[in-house]
């Protein structure tokens, strides 16, 4: 593994480490109630599509995106995926239905929690880390050097 490799493992790890560390945090502030729990966000935040919000499969898709990072070594889709993420993940402080209300109605977020800004900068990370991989060589390929005789 040459060192841009193992740099970059080292990076997704972190944000891998970041992002479970995020689940045990309060991750936002509901309007009339305590804040949840990042676990809890991740159990129920599906739910957000029903409601027009995709921010939850951010989570999906990273989970997607570190596994080629680590394991893969062509890019292949892998910057569709970080600007995918990139999006949802910017979209997180804006307040959403997430927050159960009374008799189960929804209820607005008001605003994010420790575990909600780690859980951004988890997401930000990998997005940053699949926009940035190019692909790798191809092994065997052979470079041509051509030197001037002087």
């Amino acid at each position: 593994m040459n060192q841009l490799n193992w740099r970059l493992h080292l990076v997704v790890l972190v944000a891998v480490a970041l992002f479970v560390v995020s689940l045990f945090l309060p991750a936002i502030t509901c309007q009339h109630r305590a804040a949840r729990v990042g676990l809890d966000v991740l159990r129920t935040g599906w739910a957000g599509l029903l409601m027009l919000d995709p921010r939850w499969y951010a989570n999906p898709m990273a989970l997607v995106l570190v596994y080629r990072l680590l394991f893969v070594k062509t890019a292949g889709f892998n910057p569709v995926l970080g600007v995918l993420i990139l999006f949802c993940a910017i979209l997180s402080p804006l307040p959403s239905m997430a927050c159960g209300g009374g008799a189960g109605g929804p209820e607005a977020s008001v605003g994010l929690e420790p575990g909600g800004f780690l859980w951004m900068v988890s997401m930000i990370t990998i997005a940053i880390c699949g926009l940035g991989k190019g692909r790798a060589p191809e092994e065997g390929v052979e470079t041509l050097v051509v030197e001037e005789k002087s």
